[in-house]
């Protein structure tokens, strides 16, 4: 009897063929796709709540520190908050007051005095306290270097504030970091089943958009600006 025939191993190309749905040596799976998009869910809520705790963040550093906080405690004291019609009068007058002490030229450390007695009648009061911030620092500016970082302090607080809830840049970036978690990835590489065609069409995704724009716009201009 002669030598029996060796048995040659198919290759693929030039690597040694392997089942895609193991690993080298009959392994474990070396990418399960169930396991990469619970992955990415995972991912995409921890940015999402890190964008949210930077939001609340910039809100309790840039607003008023004479804010009250209230019953409700720390987190609802970050929803607006309606300031009393007599004070939210008084503190309006103010602020006409130091815009025309401000206007006369030579009173800029009075109309510094009226912006900041606004701020601290109605804290709540998100415009009110923006625009009695941007004239302050326009007084500074005319009573010279001296006041330099009462300026600089009042640019800080505002551009804060301005970052805080109400800023659209975080419910977009929410937008996008939920939608990575909700909306499943395209397998790649699965041509197995090939997809049915689809009609063409307005996706259902833009309407849940204009929806949530609507709602935002409602909400900042109901509450987060009028309060």
């Amino acid at each position: 009897e002669g030598t029996p025939p060796r048995r040659r191993r198919r290759r693929c190309g030039r690597s040694w063929r392997c089942d895609a749905s193991t690993g080298a040596g009959g392994g474990p799976p070396s990418s399960d796709p169930g396991e990469k998009i619970g992955r990415r869910r995972a991912l995409a809520v921890l940015e999402t709540a890190g964008e949210a705790a930077a939001a609340c963040t910039f809100e309790l550093v840039g607003r008023p520190s004479n804010l009250p906080v209230g019953d409700g405690g720390l987190l609802l004291s970050l929803l607006p908050q309606r300031a009393p019609p007599d004070v939210l009068e008084r503190a309006e007058a103010c602020v006409q007051e130091g815009e025309r002490l401000l206007d006369e030229g030579d009173a800029a450390a009075e109309a510094a005095a009226e912006f900041g007695r606004a701020i601290e009648l109605a804290p709540e009061k998100y415009k009110l306290v923006q625009k009695a911030r941007l004239m302050r620092m326009k007084a500074y500016g005319q009573l010279g270097s001296d006041y330099a970082p009462q300026k600089g302090e009042d640019f800080r607080s505002a551009w804060l504030w301005g970052r805080g809830i109400r800023w659209p840049g975080w419910y977009i970036l929410g937008y996008i970091f939920l939608r990575r978690a909700f909306v499943v990835p395209e397998i790649e590489g699965n041509e197995s089943t090939p997809e049915p065609p689809q009609k063409a069409g307005i996706p259902l995704e833009w309407f849940l958009v204009v929806v949530l724009a609507i709602t935002y716009n409602y909400l900042l201009f109901t509450y987060g600006l009028e309060y």
